[in-house]
């Protein structure tokens, strides 16, 4: 079942690396992949979201918290989670501070990212029940937006699940490999996060140039993150493998 789902999910990634190779040689892709060109455009893509919610409601209300908390912790947390192993920035600036191999400091980041950022859409999701309950509405998702980020929520929880059990085979060098679909899943679930944001954009925002900008922005962010998750990391292996075999040496892996 394993290898059918890993091999599926596979197929999938080449379908959408295919397609984004096509799109990155008619563009010029230099920049985008560019570490601080990044992080800057992460910020930059928030604070355009920021604008088009408040400059759409003129008010700070219960509801404008749903659409924030969800853009944050998908598109600033959640995107510098994928791109932790190939955009070093993190795990240089922060890896001082930490213990073991890169790749080790590496997977630490990923993994904490990725649950500050469903932290936020946990509570964005919060909000979300919160406002229905007040205006007397069900939870029950009635349109695509809605159908689409359930999915995309449930995924998420799903993705924290197989994330901690591939760290547990990870952890023990005598374990066999489990859990490789988590790679390709997680690109797919970063899929259906953007593609939620975008309906959601469109459902709720009214037509106008800036609002236009804002949902390419959030397609660019997107393509970026792909861009990012494809660059080769040129981290030394000799690292892990020390590493591997201090573990084993261990004697607390003694039997």
């Amino acid at each position: 079942m394993e290898t059918r789902v890993t091999d599926e999910l596979r197929r999938l990634t080449e379908h959408r690396v295919s397609l984004l190779d096509k799109v990155r040689l008619k563009i010029p892709h230099g920049i985008f992949e560019q570490n601080v060109f990044f992080h800057s455009f992460v910020v930059f893509n928030i604070v355009l979201i920021v604008f088009a919610i408040f400059g759409q409601l003129r008010a700070l209300v219960l509801f404008s918290f749903h659409p924030i908390l969800m853009s944050v912790g998908c598109l600033v947390f959640i995107a510098q989670a994928i791109v932790a192993q190939s955009n070093t920035t993190l795990v240089d600036l922060l890896g001082p501070l930490m213990q073991h191999s890169k790749k080790t400091k590496i997977r630490a980041i990923h993994q904490n990212l990725n649950m500050i950022g469903a932290f936020f859409l946990f509570i964005g999701l919060l909000f979300m029940f919160a406002n229905k309950f007040i205006q007397g509405k069900s939870i029950v998702p009635q349109t695509i937006h809605a159908v689409f980020g359930w999915v995309s929520l449930i995924l998420v929880s799903a993705q924290g699940y197989f994330g901690m059990k591939k760290m547990e085979t990870i952890a023990d060098p005598r374990s066999p490999k489990a859990y490789k679909f988590h790679g390709d899943l997680g690109l797919l679930t970063w899929d259906l996060l953007c593609l939620a944001v975008i309906l959601g954009m469109l459902e709720f925002l009214t037509f106008s140039l800036f609002h236009l900008l804002v949902e390419t922005s959030v397609v660019c962010m997107w393509w970026i993150v792909h861009l990012q998750a494809k660059k080769k990391n040129n981290e030394d292996p000799s690292q892990d493998l020390q590493e591997l075999q201090s573990m084993i040496n261990s004697p607390e892996r003694e039997v």
